[in-house]
C-alpha cells in the first residue's frame, strides 16, 4: 500500500515525522510527505517568477483561491524587520507581519499562476508514480 500526503502549508511539516513513525509501525505501506509549495521543480518556478514570494503572498494567491469581491494591493511588500527573537508567537507575529503576507507581491498574473501550477502538479504526480521501492 502506497499513500502520498501533499502538505501545502508550512504549519503542518511535523505531520512528516509523524508519518515516518506511522510507516514503522505499519509493515508493507509506504508513505511519502510532499510539501508541494517548496519541492525542488515548483520552488525553481517560484524563485523564477518572484524570488520573494512567502507566506501569504502571490504564492498563495491561485484564480481558485481568491475571494470574490477582495482588491488587494498592487505593490510588493517588503520583508518586514523582525526583532531579534529565534521565534514569534501569536500577537508577536500578527504584530511584525500584519496581514499574514511575509513579503512579496499580493498576486501575480494567472498565466504565472498556472505555469506554477502545472510544475507543482507534475511534479506531484511524478512521486505518485515513481520511487516508492
Amino acid at each position: 500500500r502506497r499513500i502520498l500526503m501533499v502538505n501545502g502549508h508550512g504549519g503542518n511539516s511535523p505531520a512528516d515525522a509523524l508519518a515516518t513513525e506511522w510507516m514503522a509501525d505499519h509493515p508493507g505501506t509506504r508513505v511519502k510527505f510532499h510539501n508541494w509549495w517548496n519541492a525542488p521543480a515548483t520552488w525553481a518556478k517560484v524563485q523564477e517568477i518572484d524570488p520573494v514570494g512567502s507566506h501569504a503572498s502571490w504564492m498563495e494567491n491561485f484564480p481558485w483561491t481568491r475571494l470574490a469581491d477582495v482588491t488587494l494591493p498592487d505593490v510588493q511588500k517588503i520583508v518586514p524587520a523582525r526583532p531579534g527573537k529565534a521565534r514569534l508567537v501569536g500577537e508577536e507575529m500578527r504584530a511584525v507581519y500584519r496581514d499574514g503576507n511575509y513579503g512579496g507581491y499580493y498576486h501575480r498574473p494567472d498565466e504565472e499562476m498556472l505555469a506554477l501550477w502545472e510544475v507543482a502538479v507534475a511534479e506531484t504526480r511524478a512521486l505518485i508514480e515513481e520511487g516508492w521501492d
